[in-house]
């Protein structure tokens, strides 16, 4: 794997916080929830919004925190990508809820780690991590820096970023 040490990451508070960032070409956001990190891709995987500046929710049901699409609602776990779900059946023509749901994984995921120097990165991408998966939803436009212009980069990669 590669790590990569993200500068400045006071910007990321102790709870509750997330921060923005360009690592390799690709966007990336880093939460923090409930005393972990997690890490994921910060493009949505439906239509290119900007997933990762949406509301975090929690999914009592599920035990799972997700983060909401600002444009369409699409709600995804920061913990594992996995697209979360209200289901619905339809009885005698009326729509009838039937539960949360957990589906495919939509945003792909990464490494995120602390320690006395701060924040490091390794992006899980199929030609730098074999357990990776070889294809993800958010992969297309991961990298895509009209849809990242939406992102407010509080640290980035000095090698990243022209």
């Amino acid at each position: 794997k590669i790590w990569h040490r993200l500068p400045n990451t006071r910007a990321l508070p102790v709870e509750g916080g997330r921060i923005h960032v360009c690592v390799d070409g690709r966007f990336v956001t880093v939460f923090r929830s409930e005393q972990k990190l997690s890490a994921i891709d910060s493009i949505c995987h439906h239509a290119g919004g900007p997933l990762t500046l949406g509301q975090v929710k929690d999914i009592e049901e599920l035990g799972a925190k997700v983060v909401l699409c600002p444009w369409h609602k699409f709600m995804v776990n920061i913990r594992d990508g996995t697209k979360v779900y209200e289901g619905v059946d339809v009885t005698n023509g009326v729509p009838v809820r039937t539960g949360w749901r957990v589906g495919d994984i939509v945003q792909r995921v990464h490494d995120v780690i602390e320690d006395a120097e701060g924040l490091h990165l390794s992006l899980c991408l199929p030609t730098q991590d074999s357990s990776a998966p070889s294809y993800c939803s958010s992969d297309s436009d991961a990298s895509d820096a009209r849809c990242g212009k939406a992102f407010p980069l509080h640290c980035a990669l000095s090698n990243t970023l022209k």
